[in-house]
Order: C-alpha cells, then sequence, then structure tokens
C-alpha cells in the first residue's frame, strides 16, 4: 500500500513539475518601447508637444506632434524623421526617432483680427527669395474654432469660407477670421445609478454653492407597485450626474408643481401621485425644503393627503411667517376648502385651517391652481384661486382677503373671461442679439420663478401667465381688469406652422438676450413616437418677448434632427441657465452596447440669456 501511494505521490510531484515546466515557456516576450525626441528650430521659434507625453512609446503607438510657434514664428516644416508640414502630425512608434519642427520668421506684413472665439494657424508655402525676406511670401490660413464654435468666413484682403485658404502678401495684407456660436451642441451625460423611472417634466433644477441640482420623483404610473418610491436628488459631476440622495423620510413620490422660496433659501412641493386607470389613486403631500448648506431640511405641511395639484407660499396673515396654500381640485378629506390653507407656525411646523374660506366654489368646484400675491397693491397678499370646475371654456380666477378680525378669508373679486382663441402668429422674430451675454453668466437675482405674475408690457401693472388648455396672457388694463391673449394650445402649439405633437406642462421665465423682458419658455413632456417625428424644434418652446408682444424666432438652425438626437428622445424637456447661455435638459435612454442606461441629454444654444426674478 504503501509502495503504491509512493509511485502515485511521484507519478503527481513529475506531472506538475511538467506543466509548470510547459507553462514556463509560454511567457510572451515584452514588447518593445521607444524614444522620440522633438527640438525645435531656431529654439526662439516655437516648441513642439506630444501626446502621449511620456518616457518610452510602446511598439505600434500613435503620437500626436503639435507645433506651437511663439509671437511672430509660424511653423514652416518637419525634418529628421518626419517630413512635410501636416499639422498636427501622427507617427506611428517603430523605431526611435528624432524629429525637427522648423519655425521661421514672420516677416511679411499680414495683420490677422479674430472675431468670436478660435484662432488662425499660418503655414509659409512658397517665399521666393529665402526665410527673411518679407515680401511675394505666399501663407496658407487654417482657421482653428474653439469648441462649441464655428468658422463663418473671412473679411478684409480675404473672403468667403474656404478653409484652408492662401494668401500672397506682396504688400501689407489685413484679414478677419470670423467666428461664431454653434447654433447648438447636444451632449449626452451619464446619470450614474440611476433610478428606473425619472424624468418629470416638474423636476426641480437648482443651482447652489456653484453645483446643479435636480430633485426628481421616482413613481411609475403605470405600476402601482412603485407607489411609495421617494424622490432623489442627482447633482452635476464634470463627466456625469450622480445620485446624490435618496429621500426615503419624505412622503412625497413625484412632484406635479413647485415654487422656489423667496431668496432662493429653498422651494416648496405639491404633488397628487400617480392617475392609475383602474386602482383607487394614492394622493400625496405639500412639502417645503429649505437648503441648509449642500443639504436640505424637510418640513411636511399638509396632515393629510389630498390630490394636490398646486402649491404657492408667502405671508398670507401679515404676521411675518411663510404661509401655505395647495389646490387639490375637489379632494377635500374633511376640509372644505379649496385650496387648503396651512398657517405656518415660524419652527419648521404649519398649522391647517379649517373652514376659513367663504362656502361656494367657482361653478363645479376649485381649483386647479393656485396663488399667494399682492394682487391689489396693498402690501398684504391675497389668496388666490385659479380654473377648475365646470369653467372651461373660461378661465375663472377667484381673490380672497384674509380678515384678522374673523381669523377668515373673505372673498374680494371674481373674475372670468373666455379662452381666446389662437392669436394669428408667424414666427416673425428674426432679431435676435447673439453678442448681449451676461456679466454675471447668466445668473440675475436669486432663482429661476415660475410664478405668474409679471409686468410683462413694461407698463408698471402686474400681468398674469396662466395655463389654460395651453398657455395664456392676462395683460393687466388696471381697475382689476385684465385683456387675455392665447400663446398656444396644448398639444398643439402654433397649430400649422408647427408640428402638432408636443404637450406643455409648466413654463420657465427666463431673460432672453439679457434685455430686461421677461420671457417665456415651456417645458415639454413629450415628443411623440420617434419613429414618426422628424426631430425637436426648439423654437417651439421659446417665446420672445419684445416690450410686451410675444412672437417666435424665423430661424430653423434649433432644429434637432433624429440623426443629431442618436433617437434618444427625452421624457421631458425644460430650460435652464448655464455659464450665460440657454440650455435645455431632459433625460433619456441610451444603448451602446453596454445595455440600456439613463442619460441627461443636455443641449447647449448660442443664445444668451439669464434667470429672471421678481420678488413676489
Amino acid at each position: 500500500m504503501s509502495n503504491n501511494l509512493s509511485w502515485f505521490t511521484k507519478g503527481l510531484v513529475g506531472a506538475l513539475l511538467a506543466v509548470l515546466g510547459f507553462t514556463s515557456c509560454e511567457v510572451e516576450e515584452p514588447i518593445p518601447t521607444y524614444t522620440l525626441t522633438t527640438t525645435s528650430t531656431p529654439a526662439e521659434g516655437g516648441k513642439i508637444t506630444i501626446s502621449p507625453q511620456v518616457p518610452n512609446h510602446p511598439e505600434g503607438s500613435q503620437v500626436t506632434l503639435t507645433p506651437e510657434p511663439n509671437e511672430n514664428w509660424v511653423f514652416k516644416q518637419w525634418e529628421g524623421d518626419a517630413t512635410g508640414s501636416t499639422t498636427p502630425l501622427q507617427i506611428t512608434m517603430t523605431s526611435n526617432k528624432a524629429i525637427t519642427g522648423v519655425f521661421v520668421k514672420r516677416d511679411y506684413p499680414l495683420n490677422i483680427k479674430i472675431e468670436g472665439e478660435g484662432t488662425v494657424e499660418e503655414k509659409i508655402v512658397t517665399n521666393p527669395s529665402g526665410r527673411e525676406y518679407p515680401h511675394g511670401t505666399t501663407v496658407e490660413l487654417t482657421p482653428k474654432p474653439k469648441e462649441g464654435w464655428e468658422f463663418e468666413g473671412w473679411e478684409g484682403d480675404l473672403t468667403g469660407k474656404e478653409s484652408p485658404k492662401r494668401i500672397l502678401v506682396d504688400k501689407q495684407k489685413n484679414v478677419t477670421a470670423k467666428f461664431e456660436r454653434k447654433k447648438f451642441l447636444i451632449h449626452t451625460i451619464k446619470v450614474e445609478n440611476a433610478p428606473k423611472n425619472m424624468g418629470s417634466v416638474h423636476a426641480i433644477y437648482y443651482l447652489r454653492n456653484n453645483k446643479e441640482y435636480i430633485i426628481d420623483g421616482s413613481v411609475n404610473w403605470n405600476d402601482p407597485s412603485n407607489a411609495t418610491l421617494p424622490l432623489f436628488r442627482i447633482r452635476r459631476g464634470e463627466t456625469q450626474w450622480v445620485v446624490e440622495n435618496i429621500f426615503s423620510n419624505v412622503d412625497l413620490s413625484d412632484i406635479r408643481n413647485h415654487e422656489m422660496l423667496k431668496n432662493g433659501e429653498g422651494f416648496a412641493i405639491g404633488d397628487h401621485g400617480p392617475e392609475w386607470p383602474n386602482l383607487p389613486w394614492p394622493h400625496s403631500n405639500l412639502y417645503v425644503g429649505k437648503f441648509s448648506g449642500d443639504n436640505i431640511t424637510w418640513e411636511k405641511v399638509s396632515e393629510n393627503k389630498s390630490f394636490y395639484h398646486d402649491i404657492a407660499v408667502g405671508d398670507l396673515n401679515s404676521d411675518g411667517v411663510l404661509d401655505v396654500a395647495g389646490a387639490h381640485l375637489g379632494t377635500r378629506f374633511g376640509n372644505p376648502d379649496d385650496p387648503h390653507v396651512y398657517f405656518g407656525n415660524g419652527n419648521g411646523t404649519y398649522k391647517e385651517q379649517l373652514s376659513v374660506l367663504p362656502p361656494g366654489d367657482f361653478p363645479g368646484g376649485c381649483c386647479g391652481d393656485t396663488e399667494i400675491f399682492d394682487f391689489d397693491g396693498d402690501s398684504k397678499n391675497e389668496l388666490i384661486g385659479i380654473g377648475g370646475g365646470t369653467s372651461y371654456p373660461n378661465t375663472s380666477i377667484k381673490i380672497w382677503k384674509f380678515n384678522a378680525s374673523t381669523q377668515n378669508f373673505q372673498q374680494s373679486k371674481y373674475i372670468s373671461n373666455p379662452i381666446p382663441t389662437l392669436a394669428p402668429q408667424t414666427g416673425s422674430y428674426s432679431n435676435l442679439q447673439k453678442g448681449n451675454v451676461s456679466p454675471t453668466g447668466g445668473f440675475t437675482g436669486n432663482m429661476p420663478t415660475n410664478k405668474r405674475f409679471y409686468d410683462l408690457n413694461k407698463d408698471g401693472k402686474k400681468d398674469m401667465i396662466l395655463e389654460s388648455d395651453g398657455l395664456t396672457l392676462w395683460y393687466n388694463q388696471g381697475n382689476e381688469t385684465f385683456t387675455p391673449f392665447r400663446l398656444n394650445e396644448q398639444g398643439k402649439d402654433l397649430g400649422a406652422y408647427f408640428e402638432n405633437y408636443y404637450a406643455m406642462s409648466g413654463f420657465d421665465v427666463i431673460d432672453i438676450e439679457n434685455d430686461n423682458d421677461p420671457d417665456i419658455v415651456t417645458r415639454i413632456f413629450t415628443f411623440g413616437n420617434p419613429n414618426t417625428t422628424t426631430g425637436i424644434d426648439l423654437r417651439k418652446l421659446i417665446y420672445i418677448n419684445d416690450q410686451g408682444s410675444f412672437d417666435r424666432l424665423t430661424s430653423t438652425d434649433y432644429f434637432l434632427s433624429n440623426a443629431q438626437l442618436g433617437q434618444q428622445y427625452p421624457n421631458a424637456l425644460r430650460a435652464i441657465v448655464r455659464n450665460g447661455y440657454l440650455w435645455f435638459i431632459g433625460p433619456s435612454f441610451k444603448n451602446d452596447g453596454a445595455g440600456p442606461y439613463r442619460i441627461m441629454l443636455e443641449v447647449q444654444t448660442d443664445i444668451p440669456a439669464s434667470y429672471w426674478y421678481e420678488s413676489q
């Protein structure tokens, strides 16, 4: 037995040695590496940059050489292990290489002026009398736009848009290279660890401590099992959006409407929950979120869930403390009032006010929307109910004033106007000012606002922006009378002038062109089937205010085709201001072979803009 075991052990050891010996023969030979030496001649002429910048380059690797002439010098050619004048130069490392970049003194009288963002590369093509002779030199000029810009053409002693273009310097020549921002750039930014459901048209975008945030809901209206998924917050990093917070202690799963607090100190959210087709609706709550550094302190406002369609904040009882109103479309839950009113206690808590509104709503009930605003100019806010019930096709507005003696509200005004028919518009606005970029980086005031009261025509009276089967403007004529004007139709926009597949829900007031006119950019939440649509026309979202008269751009340069979008259609699209320009952002999916994953589609335009803020 022991002899057999000894034989087996020896055999096993021998087999292992054989395997190890065989394996040792499979060690790969190291990949050869080579050195690359560059020289500038003359030394004062410029330098050569190498990418990648490493001591040794593996065999077969690609290296890029870029000449950078000093002032009054021009790159002429390569010498040594490279020839010609191509820039930048791509070489393949198959041996040690030594390459010289030859620069020549720029003595020819050619003056180049740059308009916009970019540079012009000069290359001497012919010089009949040697390097130093200034006259009779032929120079090739190549425009190099900065990222996000494009070459528009030559002016002066060169014309046209040809690139590169040659010029004979037989006397002093003056050339202007004109660069313009691209009309738009499309960026797809990954959302790391994104929830399965995101992309509410009412998501909250804000800027805090130079960081960009979005708060969104994760409920799926088609899946009741996702009813309690919480709000979340994402932050934009350098290369991607990152989920930073899951607000599991906040009893909200979506955002129906929101309002930024005065002075940008936070926001208020109203939500009604998902509208399931075959199950009872769960309803939802009102919350206030206040900024604390980069964090948020949440304050629950509502005591009972309801179908909260809109929210408003302000001081209703003149005690200096923030109050909240929530319009709920008739879901009363023990409180007959609509809107529901919550007085702030000053310590982050709120008390529901029961039966403080006079009985008798609009015909059929109130209200779809609500506001807290000094409507009559007496320095005291009123409670305003907007729409709802059976007032359609009229838009109805009811205003209540708080009576400190009786501690309830009394109706002070009732307005009911027919929703106007769509005014004919031709999209004739062609005077878009591109150079008026905000010196503050596009951040005027405190925070963006989608409140409804603005002086649209600079007559000293606050006008109203309402959503009534589309977007309507109510121009204040004084004495609490208004003349309504329709901008678009829900789901149709401008009828035959634009394609009929955009559905609007909400808007932002943004100062386009920085001309101190409050302009309107709508929020869009569906673009139809990408297989049957041709793209997204950003003109359909932008209403430019020119001293109270609104119109659209004539330019078709802001149409995003299917090919440019890569078939990545966002769930919703809304406007933001970034670095002094108008952007549009919206979540979508991308599938590039690594499986579908969430992205943020970001469209950068060349339209200067800043946030509009009016103290309410």
